[in-house]
Parts: structure tokens; sequence; C-alpha cells
């Protein structure tokens, strides 16, 4: 979903917000985190630390450095409320679905955080 939604922003967004802008994120990075953030929903705070504990997803998008979870919310209020947010969230999910990864979605999953039954086990007294 990732990968997804920055090709998008790559395609319809421009790079900076304006030609003062800091320039240490991409309009397409940040609208990227963002769709992650909604499709895993996140806070910001934990989109942050997210990125911070998977590299592999900050490089998926070239990300250099983690944004501030302010740059977050700040992003957020900029891109999503423009007039053109809700065709590059439709263009993002078209393009997962079509891709095959937003077809299935897990209704209940419980983890045993042990690591050594694979089955209940009943006390023993």
């Amino acid at each position: 979903m990732l990968q997804t939604a920055y090709r998008v922003g790559q395609s319809r967004l421009r790079k900076y917000a304006h030609r003062f802008s800091p320039r240490k994120f991409t309009q397409p990075q940040l609208f990227a985190c963002l769709v992650l953030k909604e499709f895993l929903r996140l806070d910001y705070r934990k989109l942050g630390a997210l990125l911070e504990d998977a590299p592999e997803l900050a490089q998926t998008i070239e990300l250099d450095l983690i944004p501030h979870f302010t740059t977050f919310h700040k992003a957020a209020r900029r891109l999503l409320r423009s007039e053109s947010a809700q065709s590059l969230l439709s263009e993002t999910v078209e393009r997962a679905v079509h891709a095959g990864m937003a077809k299935r979605r897990t209704q209940l999953a419980a983890i045993d955080g042990t690591g050594f039954e694979t089955r209940h086990s009943a006390p023993t007294t």
C-alpha cells in the first residue's frame, strides 16, 4: 500500500508544496505516509515510530530521515483537505486492489506471545 500511494503521489503531486519548502520531504513521500497511517489505523506518533522501527518501509519511499509527528499532522491538513485528495485516495485504492494488495482482510487473529504452544493448554493443578 505504501509503495502504491507513493507512486500515485509522484504521478499526481508536485514534489514540494511551494518554492520555499525546506526540501526535507517530498509531498509524495508524506502522502504515502498518511495513506499508511490510515490503512493501519495509526496516530501520527505511532506512524513515526513504525517508520523508525522498520527502516525498509522508509527506504521503500526513499525517506532518508523520519519526519517528526507534527510534520505528518501539517501534511495531512495540507494534502488531505485539498480538492484533489479524494481522487488521489481513490486512485491509490484502485491500484492496490488491482495489484491484489487490498483484496483480503483478516476478520480476527490471535497470536501466542510465548511461542511455546501451538494449541490450547489446560492449567494443571
